[in-house]
């Protein structure tokens, strides 16, 4: 459930910071320059850079105008940035109205200062942890209709699925899993849940699910980080361009729209870049705990990002030149 073992952690270094604006092309020309000779260094084919939505409108162009002179480039957005602005684009944009920061208030999961920047996924932590508390509600009240509404799903045997609950295991897990009344009802509860999306409940119950949707789609883009299951982020960030196409987030929903072609396509265009995001291009190992992995872009926030935003700090319009690169093929 939590993935395997990290061999190793991750080789994290830094370099000198250039004092431009990130928005000039030639900072970014600069950075694809510096990691292209630290991959080269270690041994690396590919050069595996991460940007947020900004990196990628400007290094991306680059790479499509001279694409002989950055052949060996592989360039992904950040999963960390990509969620925050997904849930930003869920909470403040699709829930509009529909009484989501009213259920924030009155449960006093926020209050009225940060409601607009837990709204907005910018106060990321809370907005995640608030997203998470709504969408549990919502699958409880789903789940009771459920129950109500389904004369035989009282059948199933409990125990199994409580054992599960108190101690999660591979055990228990596979003892779920072989409990053949207990996977009926789930297949039931899904019939249920399609049922749901048609408006069967109505269109109250029906927008509440497609929240409930979207949650499990952030939370399992964060799964695929934690992971670094490559397949799963390509699913992931495929599926999420659709909310930023509907709601006005036309860069998004673009390059979102690209990684997805380009992943589908990566090893006939780049054969062998696959392996290497396999083998830990998505994410950082900071620790070798099975399954906590770090997003990249995220890793670097919490690391010389976090010194640059400091007070006192003269890094204002600075962008920080960062390698952070996977000795993969040779220590």
């Amino acid at each position: 459930m939590t993935g395997n073992c990290p061999e190793r952690k991750s080789t994290i270094d830094y370099f000198t910071p250039i004092d431009q604006p990130f928005t000039d092309y030639a900072t970014v020309a600069e950075h694809l320059e510096q990691s292209e000779l630290a991959t080269q260094e270690v041994g690396q084919k590919y050069v595996l850079s991460t940007f947020d939505l900004g990196g990628c409108m400007k290094a991306l162009p680059l790479i499509w105008k001279f694409p002989d002179k950055y052949k060996y480039h592989v360039v992904t957005p950040g999963a960390f940035h990509t969620a925050m602005n997904y849930i930003g684009m869920l909470t403040k944009n699709k829930c509009s109205g529909s009484g989501y920061a009213e259920i924030l208030i009155e449960t006093r999961l926020v209050t009225t200062g940060c409601l607009q920047s837990v709204l907005s996924g910018k106060a990321y932590a809370k907005a995640l942890f608030c997203l998470k508390s709504v969408t549990e509600a919502m699958e409880r009240l789903l789940f009771e209709s459920f129950m109500d509404m389904q004369q035989n799903a009282g059948e199933f045997n409990s125990t199994t699925l409580m054992k599960l609950v108190s101690i999660a295991s591979r055990k228990t897990l596979e003892d779920a899993l072989n409990d053949q009344s207990l996977m009926d009802c789930i297949d039931q509860y899904i019939r249920f849940e399609e049922s749901v999306r048609t408006g069967v409940l109505g269109k109250t119950a029906k927008f509440w699910l497609s929240v409930v949707d979207h949650s499990r789609l952030v939370m399992m883009l964060l799964y695929s980080v934690k992971t670094n299951n490559l397949m799963l982020f390509h699913e992931c960030c495929g599926q999420m361009a659709e909310l930023f196409f509907a709601f006005d987030g036309p860069n998004f929903s673009r390059y979102l729209t690209w990684l997805d072609v380009f992943l589908t396509n990566i090893d006939l265009t780049h054969p062998g870049a696959k392996e290497l995001l396999q083998k830990g291009g998505i994410s950082v190992t900071r620790s070798l705990i099975p399954g906590a992995c770090s997003a990249v872009d995220k890793t670097m926030e919490e690391t010389f990002m976090r010194f640059a935003k400091s007070a006192g700090m003269h890094a204002v319009n600075c962008i920080f030149i960062t390698v952070i690169f996977f000795t993969i093929q040779g220590q």
